[in-house]
């Protein structure tokens, strides 16, 4: 069971909408975050792990954004 605060945590991967067909999550402002290219990390000698990357198309208007990302920009995840 999820608590209140993790509900409420519109920064949360988790609590955001995943369309599989088009590969974007929808966000707390209704935004898309699309794929903008992936990364490679390694955290064990023999673990790799292809890390996909997104970027919000725009926070520039959500009144929320200090609640959302700390990032002058647009959220990334």
């Amino acid at each position: 069971m999820k608590t209140k605060k993790f509900k409420n945590n519109i920064d949360n991967i988790q609590i955001m909408i995943y369309n599989e067909d088009n590969d974007v999550y929808i966000c707390y402002n209704n935004r898309k975050l699309n794929l903008v290219g992936t990364s490679t990390r390694k955290s064990k000698p023999d673990y790799v792990a292809n890390i996909k990357l997104y970027e919000c198309e725009s926070c520039n208007d959500f009144q929320m954004k200090f609640k959302c990302t700390k990032a002058k920009g647009n959220k990334k995840i």
